[in-house]
């Protein structure tokens, strides 16, 4: 299962970032918000209980925030 987690939450992740891109073109992009999310990403990938430490960290560092 936490395979499936761990490509969930990078699916997720790449999903924000399409949006983020699109935001930008929009010129409808807050860093405020961005931070907001990034922080609250990460408290949710660090909650996930089916996601070993390992994987946990692998998506930290895929998503660079």
């Amino acid at each position: 299962m936490s395979v499936e987690e761990k490509k969930g939450a990078i699916d997720a992740w790449n999903k924000h970032v399409e949006g983020t891109a699109q935001k930008h073109k929009f010129a409808s992009f807050s860093s405020v918000a961005e931070a907001a999310f990034c922080a609250t990403f990460k408290r949710g990938v660090l909650a996930r209980g089916n996601l070993t430490e390992i994987e946990k960290l692998e998506i930290l560092a895929f998503i660079k925030c």
